[in-house]
């Protein structure tokens, strides 16, 4: 019976408990019931109750431990945060660019004396490196706060205060000390990577070694995830495995001199990356298996699993809630569990005996190739439920991919460390660099081909999607648990027919109505998605960047959607546009439809470039448009030529035999007088409100000229602007229109 596993179970467990129903101080009243039953128990000399009394002990010891971690930990550094207040910020990493200004890792000391690891927000005009001291005076706010508003991120990962500068800061140079080397070093390898490597495959090298994804595009990060080899550049314990089986195989056995020099290496590494709760976990996962032979004990890797969990767990109980070391510990627990299983009853099938147990070149490449699908079909029952829960989609060509790409993965990491370490002292390195750009390359093609497959990844945009994704889920968990009878033809047999059923319904429903009208969770920004009589266009594709355009993708894939008629933009505002280069590069995008204004905007020359680029042919509009589709017609009102509002802009007006729509973009309500004084704007099923539900637009006038049944109003959740405006949803009251909103319903949809 391992008693470490049975305990750090109940000792998780608590933690789980203590942060999902506890606010503040010690439950004494959950401490009690376990400690009575465990006291009963261990009275008890059965094998089950010896382990049911540890598992109870270790909920004891984890509620105690949670709840004076809460109030004796963090909690003095938390306590009467004023609205700006002094502080002091020992810096320890390098800063990062946000969408604001840039951010840097600190521990920070408050006017009190209270202590404790934080981030300050600052803008571009400080420059601090690790060792420096800033000075200045910043508006605090307490992790445990962002938690209550579903703000998880910080605290999983032990910083427990955000501080933004306000005014006057003083930075004063100082000098590192230990705690600071790691990020020094990683500072030094990053910019050795930028001179020994490509533009084009430095970035991935980047985040190949050190995690540092900030080079890469959001294409080629959004690519690796569909493929399902994202975990390559999100520093995991699969990459603190391969230093250690590179470390082993160059002890050639030898146990005490693979740990003496193991630990440092793995120490050094997990420190340079920043320490993520996956790489973390796997080095401590493997100092305990490194230190087991020289204290006179046999390896036991369960055991190692669970005191590396224990070890995080008790450092900071709020690390259970970091999507990276649920995905790692669920995948590790998978790849123990049932990997060498499957390796033997794929070994039963004919073909693939004949290939691993060859000898020479194929044997070597099959063994390796059967063991990479192996532990990727070995992880789904354990990680794929963090992954849907965090991502909302899952890689069904995961198991491919790996197979592909997973030693070039190895070999590039082991190859880039060299190459990166003689670029440190300027040796040249040119053999190992051109070998690692050969496998980047690789490895970019081939999740790139992938990627552009349809249904290579099941999203949960529809609830035909939920059944295909469970139904992987049991699939895969019954092949790996139940008896040998089922075998791999069947199981695969019976997903692809499950999976391609539940796909053909998604696309079958959404053509089902004649019309339907979406408009989907972008947060702040605004994506209608029109299918009319077999027409479907996007109107607007913007909110979070590029994100929103990877949200339209998705939608309209999940459904069966691939290519879209027309992409109409209102105008060229970010929130309304900043998506649309992600959607044609996901989607095939029939034409490209925006107003003739802003000639020097920003976002309209990236639009041009990357029309140009996916060769969609463009229609800037001066004057009204109309097209003709099956059974309606789509008129797009040109925007007004003289007007110099900001919001000046095109709408789209949507004439079917069920009913009309309108969108009118962000027109406030002057420029709406116009358009009703010079179009004949017919009564609407489906109007789209103005500039988000902002109090300037949807004026009584237009709607009562609209008339509309249903108005959607897209807006974030809780954003600064307060969308939509009391005033305008009384207005729209008044009217007697159904209201739906995406800030409270997700994506909401019409059908008619």
């Amino acid at each position: 019976m391992r008693k470490l596993c049975l305990f750090t179970v109940g000792f998780t467990a608590a933690a789980v408990i203590y942060i999902a129903w506890v606010k503040t101080g010690v439950p004494a009243g959950l401490c009690l019931l376990p400690a009575l039953a465990c006291a009963i128990l261990f009275r008890r000399r059965g094998r089950l109750e010896r382990a049911g009394a540890l598992v109870l002990l270790g909920v004891c010891a984890g509620l105690l431990w949670t709840g004076l971690f809460r109030t004796a930990g963090p909690g003095r550094a938390l306590r009467g945060l004023g609205e700006v207040e002094p502080i002091r910020a020992e810096i320890l990493e390098y800063p990062q660019k946000t969408s604001y200004g840039y951010s840097v890792v600190a521990r920070l000391t408050r006017e009190n004396g209270s202590r404790c690891r934080g981030v300050v927000y600052f803008d571009a005009a400080l420059a601090p490196e690790p060792g420096d001291v800033l000075f200045c005076r910043a508006k605090l706010t307490s992790a445990f706060d962002r938690m209550e508003r579903g703000n998880f991120y910080d605290s999983s990962r032990g910083v427990w205060l955000s501080a933004s500068v306000r005014g006057e800061a003083e930075l004063q140079k100082g000098s590192p000390g230990a705690s600071c080397w790691p990020a020094m070093l990683a500072q030094k390898i990053r910019c050795a990577a930028d001179n020994v490597f490509s533009s084009d495959t430095a970035p991935f090298v980047k985040a190949l070694l050190l995690g540092d994804k900030s080079g890469l595009s959001y294409q080629t990060r959004n690519e690796l995830s569909i493929a399902g080899i994202a975990h390559a550049v999100a520093v995991s314990g699969m990459h603190v495995a391969i230093l250690f089986g590179f470390i082993r195989l160059l002890c050639a056995g030898n146990r005490t001199l693979a740990a003496l020099t193991g630990i440092p290496c793995i120490l050094l590494f997990v420190l340079m990356t920043g320490a993520p709760a996956s790489a973390v976990r796997a080095g401590l996962m493997l100092i305990f298996l490194l230190c087991a032979p020289l204290a006179g004990r046999d390896p036991d890797t369960p055991t190692s699993v669970c005191a590396a969990l224990l070890a995080l767990v008790a450092g900071n109980p709020w690390c259970i809630l970091n999507a990276g070391l649920q995905m790692s510990f669920g995948a590790t627990a998978g790849i123990l569990l049932f990997t060498r299983r499957l390796y033997d009853r794929a070994g039963q099938i004919p073909l693939l005996e004949r290939i691993i147990c060859g000898r020479g070149l194929i044997g070597r490449v099959g063994r390796t190739a059967l063991t990479a699908v192996c532990c990727s079909l070995a992880t789904i029952p354990f990680s794929m439920p963090f992954t849907l829960y965090h991502f909302r989609m899952t890689s069904v060509a995961a198991p491919v991919t790996n197979a592909l790409c997973l030693w070039a993965v190895t070999l590039a990491f082991l190859l880039a460390i060299p190459a990166c370490l003689l670029g440190l002292f300027h040796v040249p390195a040119a053999v190992p660099a051109a070998l690692v750009r050969v496998l980047v390359r690789f490895i970019l093609a081939v999740a790139h081909g992938i990627a552009s497959i349809p249904y290579a990844a099941v999203y949960l945009e529809s609830p035909f999607a939920v059944i295909a994704t469970v139904f992987l889920f049991l699939a895969a968990a019954a092949f790996l648990c139940a008896p040998r009878r089922i075998g791999a033809a069947s199981a695969l047999g019976a997903f692809v027919a499950v999976y391609a059923v539940c796909m053909a319904l998604g696309a079958a429903d959404y053509r089902a109505a004649e019309v339907s009208v979406s408009a989907l969770d972008v947060g702040q920004g605004q994506c209608i998605v029109c299918r009319c009589c077999g027409s479907v266009d996007v109107v607007d594709c913007g909110g979070t960047a590029d994100a929103s355009g990877e949200k339209a993708a998705r939608f309209l894939q999940t459904r069966g959607i691939f290519r879209i008629d027309r992409l109409i933009l209102t105008h060229y505002d970010a929130d309304h546009v900043n998506g649309a280069v992600q959607l044609m590069r996901r989607v095939h995008v029939g034409a490209l439809i925006a107003p003739d204004l802003d000639a020097d905007s920003a976002q309209r020359l990236q639009l041009l470039e990357q029309a140009e680029a996916c060769g969609v042919p463009v229609l800037l509009c001066r004057e009204d448009v109309r097209l003709p589709f099956a059974s309606g017609t789509l008129t797009l009102l040109a925007p007004d030529p003289e007007s110099q509002e900001r919001n000046n802009g095109l709408c789209v007006l949507a004439e079917t035999p069920k009913c009309d729509i309108l969108i009118t973009g962000d027109l406030g309500s002057a420029a709406e007088y116009r358009l009703l004084e010079t179009h004949a704007i017919p009564p609407c099923g489906i109007l789209v409100a103005g500039h988000h539900g902002a109090a300037s637009s949807t004026s009584f006038a237009l709607l009562q000229a609209a008339d509309p049944a249903v108005v959607l109003i897209s807006a974030g959740k809780d954003n600064v602007f307060g969308h939509p405006a009391p005033e305008t949803l009384e207005r729209i009251t008044q009217t007697g229109a159904q209201i739906l909103r995406t800030d409270q319903s997700g994506t909401v949809t019409v059908r008619r």
